[in-house]
């Protein structure tokens, strides 16, 4: 199994960066070329062109991959970008929770929050 541990700081960043990609395109069915096309350094969510509840939905879904709550005090105009992103999670986050990241069906998750809120 290939772990996060096992890679250098940039690379395990452009590894967050792809799931997170991954992550977003699966929840918002992006096109795969505008993916691609996604400049990391400029609003994410902006380009993906999704509201302020649709990116804090993200952030929420991204959290709950990782097992761990949102922190009270996160400001999401500071993680608005995937740069910005990625960094926040790998420098607020054990190795073991974004593992997760990695190791999680990240479609199944998906699939079940969406029956679960098909139920209410």
């Amino acid at each position: 199994m290939n772990t996060i541990d096992t890679v250098s700081d940039d690379a395990r960043i452009l590894a967050i960066k792809e799931v997170v990609l991954q992550t977003l395109q699966a929840m918002f069915k992006l096109d795969p070329g505008l993916v691609s096309r996604i400049d990391s350094s400029a609003n994410l969510f902006d380009q993906i062109g999704i509201d302020s509840l649709q990116a804090f939905e993200a952030i929420i879904t991204l959290h709950d991959i990782i097992e761990e709550e949102i922190p009270r005090d996160i400001d999401p105009n500071t993680i608005s970008t995937l740069d910005t992103l990625a960094v926040y999670l790998d420098t607020h986050y054990s190795r073991e929770h974004l593992q997760s990241l990695f190791d999680k069906d990240i479609a199944a998750i998906l699939e079940e929050r969406s029956n679960s809120l098909d139920s209410l």
